[in-house]
């Protein structure tokens, strides 16, 4: 089924308008002949903009939502602690950082229509976060995230975010390379439960990492780590055995169970602590941004390494795309929405964000019907992080990370998702997203 030839509607009103252009014969009817062609021609750029959106009946409606629904939930669960961890750190309430994920999967679905994930705070935007908050207090962020909303518009109208075009492969592959190893490097220890760097407590860094691994044994953590390769050896030998049962699910319930009556269990919520999703606007509660003229300018030239690093940033992340998908990106259009992105989150009194590189992969399968996979991955966002936020923080950290490892364990591998795309196969993540799916709803929380 064909998205385009399901939306007959505009077109219906073509035929009348050539109605009456053949009654416009006379020379006097002229600037109303041209009037007409340019409502045509309106009408049909208008067509051609939304035919990937419209749904006017409840057949194309079901079918969008059937074909998109695990991609988009999957994107909103696998930022979700990246997210969280990121609203954490600005020494804020890590629900703060809810806002920026809702209105970037909406935004991206509805104006972009883009190859790659949706826009999420992230680390960077993190630590520039903690010193604005440091100095000036929280309410100065939003202030500065309609900054950086507009300095990217300004920017994009220079258009050299084109020149991405000319970048080799070679040096996505290295970026990219090198970028999975400071992920891994720098979480592997959150994994497992390991470290206070993600606490509520605010944005800390071990500077001394011998220290933390006898924190580590001190504490004994090393009974999560334990128990984390029982519930992997759990989740790999079940799925062994039979490919088609839920085991997932399962252990999932069972975590639940445990970290209910057990409540000295080191759960979730010592992670987070209140992550319900909560939607204000700018100056709208708390202490009032009242700075003089030069704190503002300040704040401004400040912005400006975040408004470089975010363009940056989301230009790579659609040459991955491209890397991978072999699906053009519109630049001009990623622009705009990283941009419509950051104004509506700082008027919704969040914080900066940026494209995602993680999900990229996500998006072989989906490709040109990304839009409203990211839809619906913001509707996700309210849904389970909104809604069903208190149950899930009950989950023991072992029972998060054992399915997590399992997880990266299922995912692809680089020579099998270069060779997917030299010959152009549909890659098959069914699998992969429904562990994905509910390793997510769990280790958000």
């Amino acid at each position: 089924m064909n998205a385009d030839h399901k939306i007959p509607l505009m077109e219906q009103e073509l035929p009348a308008l050539d109605g009456i252009e053949q009654k416009l014969s006379n020379p006097h009817d002229s600037l109303v002949k041209g009037s007409t062609n340019q409502t045509k021609l309106s009408i049909k750029n208008a067509f051609s903009r939304i035919s990937h959106l419209s749904v006017h009946n409840v057949n194309t409606a079901l079918f969008f939502i059937r074909e998109n629904w695990k991609s988009g939930m999957t994107q909103a669960m696998m930022n979700m602690p990246f997210i969280l961890n990121a609203g954490n750190n600005t020494g804020g309430n890590p629900s703060a950082a809810y806002t920026s994920a809702l209105i970037g999967g909406l935004i991206n679905g509805f104006f972009s229509g883009s190859n790659h994930s949706i826009y999420a705070p992230t680390w960077v935007a993190a630590g520039f976060n903690y010193q604005i908050v440091q100095k000036y207090g929280y309410e100065a962020v939003p202030w500065v995230t309609i900054m950086i909303g507009l300095q990217i518009y300004i920017l994009s109208h220079m258009k050299w975010h084109h020149l991405i075009d000319f970048m080799p492969n070679y040096v996505i592959e290295g970026y990219y390379l090198g970028l999975l190893f400071l992920i891994a490097n720098g979480y592997i220890d959150y994994a497992f439960g390991l470290s206070d760097m993600h606490s509520n407590r605010g944005f800390q860094v071990y500077h001394d990492r011998f220290e933390m691994y006898q924190e580590f044994f001190r504490r004994g953590d090393l009974y999560y780590f334990g128990a984390s390769i029982f519930i992997f050896l759990l989740l790999y030998f079940g799925w062994k055995i039979n490919k088609d049962l839920p085991l997932i699910v399962l252990v999932c319930l069972t975590g639940l169970m445990v970290g209910i009556l057990f409540p000295t269990e080191k759960c979730l919520k010592n992670v987070y602590g209140d992550v319900s999703l909560k939607l204000s606007f700018i100056e709208s509660g708390g202490p009032h941004f009242q700075p003089d003229m030069w704190t503002l300018i300040f704040l401004f030239v400040y912005a400006i390494k975040m408004t470089f690093y975010i363009t940056i940033q989301n230009l790579l992340c659609a040459k991955g795309a491209e890397y991978f998908t072999g699906v053009k990106c519109d630049h001009d259009k990623e622009i705009l929405c990283v941009s419509l992105t950051n104004i509506c989150a700082g008027i919704f009194n969040s914080i900066p964000c940026c494209a995602s590189i993680r999900l990229i992969i996500l998006n072989i399968r989906v490709r040109n019907m990304n839009r409203w996979s990211s839809i619906l991955n913001g509707l996700s966002v309210i849904l389970f992080y909104g809604l069903f936020s208190r149950y899930f923080l009950q989950i023991p950290l072992y029972f998060v990370s054992g399915i997590l490892l399992y997880s990266a364990y299922m995912c692809p591998t680089w020579p099998y998702l270069e060779n997917a795309v030299e010959n152009q196969k549909e890659i098959n993540f069914s699998q992969t997203n429904y562990n994905i799916n509910h390793l997510c709803i769990l280790w958000s929380y």
